[in-house]
């Protein structure tokens, strides 16, 4: 039976050298949970957008499949087709200033 997803030595690099994935390799089964935690900065975003088909080579390397289907150097049509089909990503928004009081914020 093919994973739901497969990650396999993903790498990305970004412009200036900074690496903000290294070798990251993972498999989840249908019915598994998880869960990406880590501090600002860590690489939680970039991998979500690798998952989502986002970012692509040179930039990323390695391998991201979804049921069997490869990501990474795929044509855009087929990353349409499965964002609409079977991916979604719902990044984080802060729309408010944490320092600054509601009525000022909405006035």
């Amino acid at each position: 039976m093919t994973a739901l997803l497969e990650v396999e030595d993903l790498r990305v690099s970004f412009a200036g050298g900074v690496q903000a994935l290294r070798g990251l390799s993972f498999t989840l089964e249908r019915g598994e949970t998880l869960a990406v935690a880590g501090e600002s900065g860590s690489g939680k975003s970039t991998l979500a957008l690798c998952l989502a088909g986002l970012i692509q080579p040179p930039e990323a390397a390695g391998r991201v499949s979804i049921l069997g289907q490869d990501l990474l150097g795929a044509d855009p049509e087929a990353l349409r087709l499965l964002r609409w089909s079977t991916v979604a990503l719902a990044l984080q928004a802060a729309p408010f200033n944490p320092v600054a009081t509601v009525g000022a914020q909405v006035a």
